[in-house]
This record gives structure tokens, sequence and C-alpha cells, in this order.
């Protein structure tokens, strides 16, 4: 690799951490919050359905999954090399897992039974 090479796959890096970094922190603070201040404030009676503590535990626990999902798609986004291997992966294109017709996975050679 040349350095320009490296330079370029280093940003993509740090550019997808830093959005990671940032998705995390905002979807994992609404959970904290809930408890911190929902937990301590809200009287018993008004943590049912029409109440906005309600809703807002559900958003909060939605919020943990959401940061799950997001990476994937920051790193898709954020990252040419990985977007480049995921559609390699997809198309089976110059990949190690093929199909079972005689390509390569880790390096041995696959051959169908038929």
């Amino acid at each position: 690799m040349t350095s320009h090479t490296q330079n370029n796959a280093r940003d993509d890096v740090t550019l997808s951490l830093i959005v990671v970094v940032i998705i995390f922190i905002i979807c994992q603070m609404a959970e904290p919050i809930r408890r911190l201040l929902f937990d301590a404030l809200v009287p018993k009676d008004k943590l049912g359905c029409p109440y906005f503590y309600y809703y807002y535990s559900k958003f909060a626990g939605n919020m943990l999954v959401v940061n799950s999902s997001l990476n994937f798609l920051v790193y898709v986004l954020c990252g040419r090399r990985f977007r480049q291997k995921v559609k390699n992966l997809l198309w089976c294109q110059n990949n190690k897992v093929g199909a079972i017709d005689g390509s390569t996975a880790g390096g041995h050679t696959l051959k169908s039974e038929t």
C-alpha cells in the first residue's frame, strides 16, 4: 500500500470510529436519563400507557436496538474498504468463501459431491 492509500484507509477508520461513538452516546443516553429522572421523579400512578413516561421508556429501549443497527450502516457509508468487502461478499466476487463448486474457503478448496 502506498502512503496515500494508507492515509485514506486511516481517515476512513477514524471517521467511522467518530461517527460510531457519537451515535453510541446519543442512543445510550436515553436509558440513563429514564432511570435517573423518571424513576426518581415520576409518581408510580403515572407509569401507565397514557402518560409520557410509558412512551419514553419504550423509546429508550428501542434506542438501544437502533444503536446496534446503525453501526453496520456507518461502516458501509464511511469505510470504502468495508463497503468493497461487503459488495464482494454479496455478489460472490473475489472472496474466500464461495459456493461449494470448487471455490476456496479459508485457503482450502471445496469440492462438490456430485
